[in-house]
């Protein structure tokens, strides 16, 4: 229940607020214990750190000050050998100094918890960044090709710029199971044993925009989300080109859309005719090809409702191929 949640949330913060404004001392004990544990060599010797740390509490406080740090040093200890740092460890440290009153081995399941959820979040960030970093990737490849997963897998790993530990963990298993969960693929197949799939390019152009759309509306100030700064290599890899779409480049198309012819101009100010469908106010160039061949599909399906269009290769050597669905 989200209510009863938010409730004990509520709870639990106004007891560390109201636990502090008691305790201020323990929040002055922590930041010269902080102080003393990474001067020293950056020790990891607990005898060596409590020995510095509580000499200068002797030096610099009252009696009463210097018996509460020493107490606090095993306290301390254990949550700084946590390894919890900045603003993780600034949020669960109320929860760890309630949890050291309630006793040592609700201190210890309380970190342990806290490291888990730490963990967990790493690892949803890292999957994150890369399920956008794929995004990206296959946002910028052709529509309707026919690719080998190894050879997609190791691109993106060159891409992607993984350092050896995770490069492991990217694998043609992997990449095949992203595809499927982010439902990338138009179709798939196997040949001579290995694992070929046709991407879905413009769902991933779409996803990839929404994305940097919802990171753009999460600025604080528009300003700042107007200028942001990226090298030429960062701004290389999001360039896209302002060109036509393609009809190849939509899922499906209606048999009964619009269908535009119109005379323009090109760079040298000549005429060129060309002929394209609109949708969602994008235009679509349609090849005189595709119609040619959308003629002889309607020859034996008349009733033909709708289709899509595959393309392969470049320049002189692309093909079209319409696929009735």
């Amino acid at each position: 229940d989200d209510d009863e949640i938010k409730e004990v949330v509520s709870r639990v913060s106004r007891v560390c607020s109201v636990f502090f404004q008691v305790h201020k001392e323990m929040l002055n004990s922590w930041n010269k214990y902080v102080k003393y544990r990474y001067i020293n060599n950056n020790s990891t010797n607990t005898t060596t750190t409590q020995k510095v740390y509580t000499n200068n509490s002797t030096n610099n406080s009252t009696n009463n000050s210097t018996n509460n740090s020493q107490d606090f040093v095993e306290l301390f200890d254990k949550i700084g050998n946590s390894r919890l740092i900045g603003r993780v460890l600034e949020l669960f440290f109320p929860l760890f100094i309630m949890a050291h009153y309630c006793g040592d081995d609700i201190l210890i399941e309380v970190i342990k918890i806290s490291q888990t959820i730490v963990s967990e979040k790493k690892e949803e960030d890292v999957t994150e960044n890369r399920h956008v970093s794929l995004l990206e990737f296959i946002s910028a490849r052709d529509p309707g090709i026919w690719e080998k997963i190894t050879d997609l897998t190791n691109q993106f790993k060159n891409f992607y710029e993984v350092d050896e530990e995770e490069s492991k963990l990217i694998n043609n298993k992997w990449f095949g199971r992203a595809l499927k969960r982010l439902v990338l693929k138009v179709d798939s197949r196997k040949v001579l044993g290995k694992s070929e799939v046709i991407l879905d390019t413009l769902k991933a152009r779409k996803q990839f925009r929404l994305f940097r759309i919802k990171k753009w509306k999460l600025k604080p100030n528009w300003k700042e989300a107007t200028q942001v700064k990226m090298n030429i290599k960062e701004f290389a890899k999001s360039y896209e080109p302002q060109k036509m779409k393609l009809i190849s480049d939509l899922d499906s198309v209606k048999s009964t859309i619009e269908f535009k012819t119109e005379t323009r101009k090109d760079r040298e100010n000549k005429d060129y005719l060309i002929n394209f469908i609109v949708i969602d106010g994008v235009e679509y160039r349609v090849p005189i090809s595709v119609v040619e061949q959308l003629k002889v599909v309607l020859e034996t399906k008349p009733d033909l409702e709708t289709f899509k269009v595959s393309k392969t290769g470049e320049g002189m050597a692309t093909k079209y191929q319409v696929i009735p669905l």
